[in-house]
């Protein structure tokens, strides 16, 4: 079988090979408890009786859903697999969007379709909160259908009223009110709130431990947003040849109801500001809670990190203060943006290489991709910390990235059984 895939008794976690995108899969088995009446006949008389039932359920979320290559699920290699893990008795499906790039979300649509052909309900779409300066960022760095960015919860409710958002954020001042993690059931415990703090964890009873969903956002700091909206309010002055500084925020009112017809001046005031973007994304932990377990027993846990720049030393901090207690039990450790060196460094791995020797590294790329991403000769550092490299490509293989700065063609899957 050509994807990873680590099969344990109370989970499965796979991540297919979709080319450069994201298409990871967790499936978590958990029981809930019910009581079951029955009779017991006395003489000549009948008496009800209850017992406790332990009924299984599962618990299924997605990190990310798109790739570069498609923009429908049907034409992704081991489709029927991923079909076949949601044959089993689905309680909530929480699907995870690391950022509003293409490759990344670009099959929600076939998703949503196939979990409403299977009639999978308490489906909830978690993605970082944006404001309206953010989205306009994103629009004018990809020029993409602007509704893409601004209608998205509606357009997705027209065709799926029942779908749920949710969003992640970093910065309290965003929470209207305090947020305590929500006992849907005995088993279940998760963030309530339409914006939650990435601080909160999903919560799933399994057995003898927790497992736990942990969530990290970084938002574009602020200054640089104010940066942002004062060069586009500059750009709009040139471009309309008006020197009015009465109406600021007007102008980006204007901008924001008129994206396509201001795009050129969005394209000049981004570039002028950003030479790279991707600071807005949403990492994933999923693993055994720490309060819970024991390293030697549960190191099964799986970091997801999309596009998130982890090459700043501010970003770094803060990513390894929020996951202090959770790198301990990480086995699969996702390098972001596809391995590319604008994202990550020897910070970055020294952190990891420090924390754990033995973990196992992970990035999506294409075959033959235009960027080279992930570049070992550029990226040297995956050279000098990691010990072994996992890489997808867009035909399904599995390679080992190894030290030796050359892309080999060692194929091989990874399957275990953790009791």
């Amino acid at each position: 079988m050509n994807i990873i895939n680590y099969n344990q008794n109370l989970s499965n976690l796979i991540q297919f090979p979709v080319g450069q995108g994201g298409l990871h899969l967790g499936v978590i088995r958990y029981y809930e408890r019910y009581y079951e009446r029955y009779y017991e006949r006395y003489y000549e008389r009948c008496y009800a009786r209850y017992c406790e039932k332990d009924c299984e359920k599962y618990f299924v979320y997605l990190y990310d859903c798109g790739s570069l290559n498609d923009s429908n699920i049907n034409s992704i290699k081991d489709f029927e697999f991923f079909k076949t893990n949601l044959n089993c008795d689905i309680s909530h499906f929480y699907i995870f969007i690391s950022h509003l790039h293409r490759d990344h979300f670009n099959l929600l649509k076939s998703i949503l379709e196939l979990l409403e052909h299977k009639k999978i309900k308490n489906i909830v779409i978690v993605m970082p909160y944006l404001e309206d300066i953010e989205k306009i960022i994103l629009y004018a760095k990809d020029g993409n259908d602007p509704d893409f960015y601004f209608k998205i919860e509606e357009n997705i409710n027209i065709k799926f009223p029942n779908i749920k958002f949710q969003h992640v954020t970093d910065d309290e001042s965003l929470v209207k009110e305090s947020q305590e993690d929500f006992a849907l059931t005995e088993s279940l415990k998760f963030p309530k709130g339409k914006v939650f703090l990435h601080h909160e964890t999903f919560n799933i009873q399994v057995s003898h431990f927790r497992w736990v969903l942990k969530t990290f956002t970084k938002k574009i700091e602020h200054k640089t947003l104010l940066k942002f909206k004062k060069e586009l309010i500059q750009q709009y002055k040139n471009n309309k040849k008006t020197e009015d500084s009465s109406n600021n925020e007007n102008i980006l009112k204007i901008i924001k109801d008129n994206p396509e017809d201001n795009l050129s001046i969005l394209k000049k005031a981004y570039k002028k500001i950003f030479k790279y973007i991707n600071n807005t994304s949403l990492c994933l932990y999923s693993g055994p809670d720490p309060d819970l377990a024991i390293t030697s027993l549960t190191k099964i846990g799986w970091m997801n990190t999309g596009d998130i720049n982890l090459k700043i030393k501010k970003n770094i901090d803060e990513f390894k203060n929020h996951y202090s207690e959770f790198l301990n039990f990480v086995e699969i450790f996702q390098i972001p943006h596809h391995g590319s060196s604008k994202n990550s460094d020897g910070k970055l791995f020294k952190l990891l290489y420090k924390s754990n020797v033995n973990m196992q590294f992970y990035t999506t790329c294409q075959k033959k991709p235009k960027r080279k991403q992930p570049n070992p000769k550029k990226n040297k550092y995956i050279k000098k910390y990691i010990n072994k490299n996992i890489m997808l490509t867009e035909d399904s293989n599995v390679h080992i990235l190894d030290k030796s700065n050359k892309y080999p063609s060692i194929s091989f899957t990874i399957s275990r059984k953790v009791s």
